[in-house]
């Protein structure tokens, strides 16, 4: 098992832009050059983009922003992350103290339904060459590896305004330990440092809003690292999502996991979901694509991990 990680989120409802931020985070900053507490970078949305300016949304140039030498986010296995979803930068703990940060991603108390928001994991088993090109990762090797579950708290009308959620998003027992090395993964990033029992990877945050208009999608990059890793088996092959919703076709009919990201809105050669046309409705992290709440314990259908 070799592998980049990924994180992946849609939400039912939403009327606002929102990212994602975590430790280890890139385009936190703003830019590359100076620190904007108030930076919303990161939370402005992809649409009708190439490939090049879809992965790490590389359209806001969020590449030439990355994270603080040595910061990187812990993902055990068997446990969960804690992200933060939010607005704007200074609304979350990596701005000000953490004094703007509430509870609710509006600052109120009404909760609604945030729904299908993912975390994946790429499968790469060639080791290939070394590299330090972030530019050569692509995202048809992602595989979902966790569901948000359904109900988390947000409310879209005053999300306008600025303000944070925390979620957790469950991660699977058996992620795998890598060897110590140091390795270029075909199709995946640029020199991935390897130690025992712990991984090292760039990660992602998407979210495809839901019939919101525009078909809108986002894209955050982190790095991060599998911890307790114990598992053995490797990743199988992911499938492009399939949406086999109410008013999907009758012969479409939802893929087994383990399934890819959902690449949706951008230009026609890279996306790899299809909808029914006028219908208003988005693929998504959920049921109605063939996905379960929680951890995607099912997606290690590959053989038996060799070093």
């Amino acid at each position: 098992m070799r592998s980049l990680i990924v994180v992946a989120a849609l939400a039912a409802i939403a009327r606002a832009h929102v990212g994602s931020f975590v430790k280890g985070m890139y385009c936190r900053n703003g830019g590359a050059d100076y620190d904007e507490p108030n930076s919303n970078n990161e939370v402005k949305p992809i649409y009708d983009q190439n490939l090049e300016n879809f992965m790490f949304n590389q359209a806001q140039n969020c590449l030439n922003d990355p994270p603080p030498e040595g910061e990187i986010a812990d993902l055990p296995a068997g446990g969960v992350i804690d992200i933060e979803l939010a607005t704007n930068r200074g609304c979350t703990t990596f701005s000000f103290g953490g004094q703007y940060a509430t509870k609710y991603i509006d600052g109120s108390t009404v909760d609604y339904p945030m729904t299908g928001m993912t975390l994946t994991v790429s499968r790469t088993p060639t080791c290939t060459r070394r590299t330090n090109d972030i530019h050569d990762v692509t995202f048809d090797n992602l595989v979902v590896f966790s569901v948000l579950p359904k109900y988390t708290s947000f409310h879209p009308r005053r999300a306008r305004l600025g303000s944070t959620v925390r979620v957790q998003y469950e991660i699977p027992a058996d992620m795998p330990p890598v060897p110590e090395r140091r390795l270029h993964l075909r199709r995946t990033l640029l020199d991935l440092l390897f130690t025992p029992n712990m991984l090292t990877y760039r990660a992602q945050w998407l979210w495809v809003p839901n019939g919101c208009g525009t078909p809108n999608e986002y894209m955050d990059g982190f790095k991060c690292r599998v911890t307790n890793a114990t598992g053995t088996k490797q990743l199988g092959a992911p499938q492009p999502p399939v949406y086999c919703g109410e008013d999907a076709a009758p012969y479409e009919t939802s893929v087994p996991a383990p399934e890819a990201m959902v690449v949706w809105g951008q230009d026609p050669s890279i996306n790899n979901v299809v909808v029914p046309a006028n219908s208003g409705v988005s693929p998504g992290y959920n049921e109605r694509s063939g996905f379960e709440p929680g951890a995607q314990n099912d997606i290690f259908t590959g053989g038996d991990i060799t070093w």
